[in-house]
């Protein structure tokens, strides 16, 4: 008979995308797994194919009902399952939101909370990508694309600001590790300091910056997020204020703080962009076959994941 699984592992998919998206990730945790005496299960949530542009509580909601509906379901899961949970770009906000409403149902006393993970998540949003890219996120995006550039306005503040206040930062603050992979340049979509959590750009301008190892060549720089000086926590240079008004500014400042109350672990990825599709170095950051460009990142994400249990 085989055993049950003792650490569940969600991979949630982002905008646009679909959860064959992920099975190149999935495929290559449960090799990683299969190395180990652990028994992980990898579950890709269905739920938001063709809903993203819905709005994130739409689809967190839709990614925390059906996390529950598998607990309920587990007779291939131990009662007291442990589990990860992963977010590329998008599905990382998704991802936050489900687990708010995961703790609101007590979810996390029942199941310790390991590693949460994103790729490229915009954690702050999309408006300091530029004004084409905010833009776009309005118009193309509907509900979703507002919420990323902070007009979202049916609320009494930007559904990013209360991702960092209450049973959201809760749910964040009871997992083992928090790790943060952010691309450091040819990333048009995500930039470097959303992704990564920050307020500087440390990689403006580089080149030819050197990998951690020949395994990850993508990979240049593995360290925890450091928590700036009181006196540099106000400064958002790294932000675009020339897309960026002064009241959304306001609104970086505090989900900086409010993240920043956390330890993060940051991977910082150097996947070059290319002539081809618009912000082609975002979609490296997760390949989909093997052989790709990326598959490193994909490779050290998923010994994270497998090995620090």
């Amino acid at each position: 008979m085989e055993p049950k699984a003792t650490h569940l592992i969600f991979l949630v998919h982002g905008i646009a995308g679909h959860a064959s998206d992920l099975f190149f990730v999935k495929n290559s945790l449960l090799e990683e797994a299969s190395k180990t005496a652990q028994h992980v299960s990898v579950c890709v949530p269905i739920c938001n194919e063709g809903k993203t542009f819905q709005g994130i509580e739409i689809c967190g909601q839709r990614i925390a009902d059906e996390i529950l509906m598998m607990e309920r379901d587990s007779s291939k899961l131990e009662a007291n399952f442990s589990f990860s949970i992963v977010g590329h770009s998008l599905g990382g906000l998704f991802v936050r939101y489900a687990l708010g409403v995961l703790h609101r149902q007590g979810f996390f006393e029942r199941h310790p909370a390991r590693t949460f993970l994103t790729f490229a998540t915009p954690h702050i949003g999309v408006h300091s990508s530029g004004a084409l890219v905010a833009w776009g996120a309005r118009v193309f995006a509907r509900r979703s694309g507002c919420q990323l550039a902070l007009r979202d306005t049916d609320q009494d503040e930007p559904l990013l600001l209360s991702l960092c206040k209450g049973e959201f930062i809760a749910a964040l603050s009871r997992f083992e590790r928090r790790v943060v992979y952010a691309n450091t340049s040819g990333e048009f979509s995500v930039v470097y300091p959303s992704a990564a959590i920050c307020n500087t750009h440390p990689y403006r301008g580089a080149k030819n910056l050197r990998p951690i190892s020949a395994e990850y060549p993508h990979i240049v720089h593995v360290a925890p997020i450091p928590r700036p000086a009181p006196e540099k926590m106000m400064d958002v240079s790294a932000y675009d204020t020339r897309v960026t008004r002064p009241d959304e500014l306001a609104v970086v400042r505090s989900m900086l703080r409010a993240l920043w109350v956390l330890s993060w672990e940051r991977v910082d990825c150097a996947l070059p962009s290319t002539l081809r599709p618009f912000g082609n170095a975002h979609v490296h950051m997760v390949v989909k076959k093997p052989g790709m460009m990326g598959g490193d990142v994909v490779q050290h994400a998923c010994c994270y994941l497998v090995h620090h249990v």
